[in-house]
Parts: structure tokens; C-alpha cells; sequence
């Protein structure tokens, strides 16, 4: 199991006290990226015999690949601090993945209705829903090792990024719908359009990078009970971060390459 961190310490307590009740046992590895508040501290302190923790200043993608790397388990199975995993989602993650190299469960968002009513805006490739999020997503370690882990220089959107690579080198996959946690979704309306804004921007480094293949991904639609007026505002957050990347972002996307060294 591989969580990553940053100042989530009204968050992480919750979440790994539910890890530690599964029905079945697993191993906790947490890469913190150096909070300025209690959430290393706390983990450490829950129980230190199953949690590790690994505090070092990196961003999403790279925390979780060091978390990978030294995970002694074939499989990882990935969430978030504020999501919360039903009681028999990690047995039905490792079961699978018995099967498959890739599993995505399903997200439940939770808060108010105001925001979260709003699904992904989803892509499919080869028939996989590539959009399914890190927080509820398991892999086979061998195989996200030779596919190159998450590319570190996504600011978001690095998931979906992951899941494309996966699907291409034929991963077999599929969607579990009974391994379900549910996600405390942003609940005010500027962190609601900041997330918006910078999901927006994953979305153009991720056409960017995947521009060959671009029009062989399948694009999902908006449903009708959605469409009203924060709809409207979310997608123009976010099509500004999308023109922000393409303005701005592209040159440094093209000059850095992911990084390789994640060894702790």
C-alpha cells in the first residue's frame, strides 16, 4: 500500500486507521513530502510495526514512485489521505490482481452535492477508463517498473498518464466495481475551481506528451444533470490552465526528462 502526503494531518489518521481494519492485512509505506504539520508524526504513531514512513520534498508522481521502489509486495495497491476504503477493498484489490496487472476501482465523492456531483471528465483507451484515479488503483510492481512509473514531470493528470502507458504495453486490466472507497471532494468554491484550474493543465501536458496517439482516445461526455452554471465555471478554469500549459508549459515539459534516480 502507497500514500503520499502533504499537510494531511486531519486526514491521515482516518484513512489508516481503516487500512488497519481491512479484512485483510497489509503493509502501509507513506511518502510525506515534507509537511510543515503533524502528519508524519502521526503515522509514525498509529503503528509503527505495519506504517512506514519516508519523508522527502517531491511532488505526487515521484513520491509514489519511491514508495513503489521500496515496497517489498508484487502488488501495490495506491490511495490518498482524505479517501476512505470500504472495510474489504484491499482483499478485493489483491484478488484482481491475481488476474490482471492493472485494477481501478470505483471513487465515491462525498460533500456537498453543490460539488460533488460533478464527475471526471473521462478518457477511455483500448476500452480501459484511463481517467480511474491513483487513489483507488492497483499494479502489478514488475510491470509499473518496466513501464518507467509515473512520469515526474506531471503536475497532475500523472494517473492517467500511468494507465495510458499500462493499456499500451497490453496490461491487463479491468475495473473492479465492488473495491469502492469514497473522497472527501473539494467542498468551497475556490479550492473547487484551483483544482479545476490545474486539472486542466495535467490535461494539456498529457495531450502534449501523448499527441501521436491523441485521436485514438476516446473522449467521454458531460451529463445532462451536470451541465448548469458552476459547470460551466469549472471548464473555464479549467481550459485556463490548459492554455496556461500550452502558453507557457511546454518548453520546460519538452527539456526535462522524468526523473530516474527515486532510490531512498
Amino acid at each position: 500500500m502507497v500514500i503520499t502526503t502533504y499537510n494531511e494531518e486531519k486526514n491521515i489518521g482516518n484513512v489508516l486507521k481503516s487500512l488497519l481494519n481491512q479484512t485483510a492485512e497489509c503493509r502501509i509505506l507513506i511518502v510525506d513530502s515534507e509537511s510543515t504539520d503533524n502528519t508524519a508524526r502521526i503515522a509514525m504513531e498509529i503503528d509503527s510495526e505495519r506504517i512506514r514512513v519516508i519523508v522527502k520534498k517531491c511532488r505526487r508522481g515521484e513520491g509514489r514512485n519511491i514508495g513503489v521502489e521500496n515496497a517489498e509486495s508484487e502488488k501495490i495497491i495506491f490511495t490518498d489521505a482524505d479517501a476512505i476504503p470500504d472495510k474489504d477493498w484491499v482483499e478485493r484489490m489483491s484478488k484482481a490482481l491475481d488476474e490482471n496487472d492493472l485494477v481501478a476501482g470505483i471513487t465515491k465523492q462525498e460533500g456537498p452535492k453543490r460539488y460533488s456531483k460533478y464527475g471526471r471528465v473521462e478518457l477511455f483507451f483500448k476500452g480501459f477508463e484511463i481517467t480511474a484515479p491513483s487513489m483507488n488503483l492497483a499494479v502489478r510492481k514488475s510491470f509499473f517498473l518496466n513501464v518507467g512509473g509515473f512520469d515526474t514531470r506531471f503536475v497532475t493528470a500523472e494517473d492517467i498518464d500511468l494507465n495510458l502507458r499500462l493499456v499500451r504495453n497490453n496490461a491487463r486490466s479491468m475495473i473492479c466495481r465492488e473495491c469502492t472507497v469514497v473522497h472527501n471532494t473539494r467542498n468551497r468554491f475556490v479550492p473547487f475551481m484551483k483544482q479545476a484550474f490545474w486539472n486542466g493543465y495535467g490535461r494539456g501536458q498529457l495531450r502534449f506528451k501523448n499527441r501521436e496517439i491523441w485521436e485514438s482516445i476516446e473522449k467521454g461526455k458531460a451529463k445532462r444533470n451536470e451541465i448548469d452554471l458552476l459547470w460551466f465555471l469549472r471548464n473555464a478554469s479549467a481550459v485556463s490552465g490548459y492554455l496556461l500549459f500550452l502558453i507557457n508549459g511546454r518548453g520546460e515539459f519538452s527539456s526535462r526528462l522524468p526523473s530516474k534516480d527515486h532510490s531512498v
